[in-house]
């Protein structure tokens, strides 16, 4: 079967879409039942033979997450290279996480922080942009001792919830995650819970959420910045906390415009 496999990648027209997307199907099968090395070569196999269709940088992403997996963070981050990160697709900020997983693995301070930085000014530059799928609006930014934050201001989905306001936050600490503080309405709470209605004040890393408080329905801007400026100096236990594993279980909350799943 293998073979086969590979055999119809070698011979590929890569102008045609759906002999790409069947090529593919067989590859992305062996990923999902983790059989890596069938994937590994399936994947090399259709990189090598169209290097240039819209589905390479699945490919490459799907390369660099299972090398990152089996702890070659060098064969992940090469996989990487002619990625662009984020993605404008579905992938959206994927790449940048498995690049930041595997540059904290070789411990690579420098190449962290510049990973980190590209994504974190890509995420405000996807809220904000006028002609963007969010068109939020940035409010400010400020700094709380060694983090640096960014505010944003503007409604839109994200998952099952719809965020009110929106904070970026940088550390300057080596390999300190990404993250995010938001202003949180649930629907689904909303339709349930009993009156008044509140919302919620969460933050998340890759693979962390907290629930840090509840608020009225009209809390101001500065009264949500006041708790983001105490959450980062002083990092309360918060009303709830959930963790989470792979890559970046949270990549659309911490990194959010992409996708609204």
């Amino acid at each position: 079967m293998l073979g086969i496999a590979l055999a119809a990648a070698a011979a590929l027209n890569c102008n045609d879409n759906d002999a790409i997307y069947e090529a593919w199907t067989p590859a992305f099968a062996a990923y999902e039942a983790q059989r890596f090395d069938e994937a590994k070569t399936l994947l090399d196999g259709l990189i090598a033979t169209c290097p240039s269709t819209p589905i390479l940088p699945y490919a490459q992403t799907m390369r660099a997450e299972i090398a990152l997996y089996e702890e070659d963070y060098d064969s992940a981050l090469k996989a990487l290279e002619d990625v662009q990160r984020p993605q404008s697709g579905s992938l959206g900020p994927l790449p940048n996480f498995i690049a930041l997983r595997s540059l904290a693995a070789k411990e690579d301070a420098e190449g962290y922080d510049l990973e980190a930085r590209r994504l974190f000014h890509a995420v405000e530059l996807r809220l904000t942009d006028p002609m963007g799928p969010v068109k939020a609006k940035l409010v400010e930014r400020f700094s709380v001792g060694k983090f640096e934050v960014t505010a944003i201001e503007g409604d839109y989905k994200n998952g099952s919830f719809i965020r009110k306001m929106t904070f970026l936050i940088k550390s300057s600490e080596p390999f300190a995650p990404l993250e995010t503080v938001m202003l949180t309405q649930n629907p689904t709470v909303d339709l349930i819970g009993s009156s008044p209605r509140k919302y919620f004040v969460d933050q998340y890393t890759c693979n962390r959420h907290v629930t840090v408080t509840l608020t009225p329905t009209n809390v101001t801007y500065k009264q949500v910045r006041a708790t983001v400026e105490g959450w980062l100096a002083g990092r309360q236990d918060g009303v709830s906390a959930t963790e989470a594993g792979g890559v970046c279980a949270f990549k659309n909350y911490v990194a959010p415009g992409w996708s609204s799943d």
